[in-house]
């Protein structure tokens, strides 16, 4: 069970880096969101190849990867402590963990397409990315239901067995409703937001938590 603690607390830091990771780069060093049209975010790409494929493989791939191994132990530990709902919770994990991966993997594949195209025929690149954004959003990116269910569960989990700490709980129980509710589109923004920084601090507790139980 020690491994178990040790792998799952390992992991929930790597997630809560991968996010602080991404909100550096695409927030302050890039500046992405700011992007107005298609042609800017592109250009971006295009000009910054390096760091958009190591920043998806760090936010989307490392973290979908290490989301496994986060799961097997969160079900481990509630399946020990006699929580009905977790194997659920390794459901939706791997689930999850699966979509997130398969969005790095789109976005990285792409971004040396997109370049090759866009040498080209920058027009048909634009038309090629708004194509593949759609796609990565609806796997992984803009709608957060998966792991805001996971994000949820364990929330609920927690609430009954208090294996880790109360904010668990709680910002597991908030950052997985507006993970939920980022499928309505008038609140995907503000509800993505939430639930990203909540998974920050869930995370960091978790981890923490993790480490207190392998004592």
């Amino acid at each position: 069970m020690k491994k178990t603690n040790i792998s799952g607390s390992v992991a929930a830091f790597i997630e809560a880096a991968a996010y602080v990771h991404g909100i550096i780069i695409f927030v302050i060093v890039l500046n992405f969101n700011e992007a107005d049209s298609v042609s800017q975010k592109l250009s971006l790409i295009i000009n910054n190849q390096g760091v958009f494929l190591s920043a998806y493989f760090i936010i989307y791939i490392l973290f979908g990867i290490s989301l496994v191994f986060l799961t097997i132990s969160l079900y481990k530990v509630f399946k020990e402590s006699g929580s009905v709902i977790a194997s659920y919770i390794f459901s939706f994990g791997i689930f999850w963990a699966v979509l997130v991966t398969a969005t790095g993997m789109i976005h990285n594949i792409s971004i040396g397409y997109l370049s090759e195209i866009y040498s080209n025929d920058p027009s048909q690149a634009e038309i090629t990315y708004s194509v593949l954004h759609i796609i990565t959003e609806g796997i992984g990116g803009g709608n957060e239901i998966i792991g805001g269910i996971f994000t949820l569960l364990v929330g609920i989990a927690n609430r009954s067995t208090r294996v880790f700490s109360s904010t668990v709980t709680y910002t597991g129980i908030a950052a997985g409703l507006a993970g939920i509710l980022s499928t309505i589109p008038q609140a995907s923004d503000i509800s993505v937001a939430i639930f990203g920084l909540g998974q920050i601090v869930w995370f960091v507790f978790i981890g923490i938590g993790f480490l207190k139980l392998n004592k």
